[in-house]
């Protein structure tokens, strides 16, 4: 999901994506036919996408009583893992990696640049995704499989 550029909670992904996948599937895992369904309509409204920049920096901003523009790593940690929408603890591990990079020594992070790095990243994926799907782009393909889709409903 977050490949194709929809990034929904561990607690979503558990509590709702898979049983709207799963409607009507039997047994125990889902069809891709189900979870592509989902997923265009997904990413058609952008309903998973993640916050903008502007976003996030207001949030930091909140979180940063100094105004210094860094964060407590430890501090963030307790707030990701205890409050809102708790990230798991591979979420938090993925996180610290995220704003260590190499360094593992740090106290404290710069938020303005996680958001840059992260924006990046993001943008990074888009572009992928997209210039890949480019090069997979078959018109013949689409058409056949858009007659299919038709047949089934």
């Amino acid at each position: 999901m977050r490949y194709l550029g929809q990034f929904p909670t561990e607690k979503d992904i558990v509590d709702h994506i898979i049983y709207e996948i799963k409607e009507d599937e039997p047994g125990d895992y889902i069809s891709f036919s189900g979870f592509e369904k989902f997923m265009e309509n997904a990413m058609l409204f952008d309903t998973y996408a993640p916050n903008n920049p502007e976003v996030l920096l207001a949030a930091f901003k909140m979180l940063d009583e100094d105004g210094t523009g860094e964060i407590e790593c430890e501090l963030m940690y307790s707030y990701l893992s205890q409050m809102g929408n708790n990230f798991s603890k591979d979420e938090v591990k993925l996180f610290k990696e995220f704003i260590y990079g190499v360094e593992k020594t740090k106290d404290t992070f710069h938020y303005e640049d996680y958001i840059h790095k992260w924006k990046i990243q993001l943008d990074k994926h888009r572009y992928d995704y997209l210039e890949k799907e480019l090069e997979d782009y078959n018109p013949e393909i689409e058409k056949r499989k858009k007659e299919e889709r038709k047949m089934k409903r």
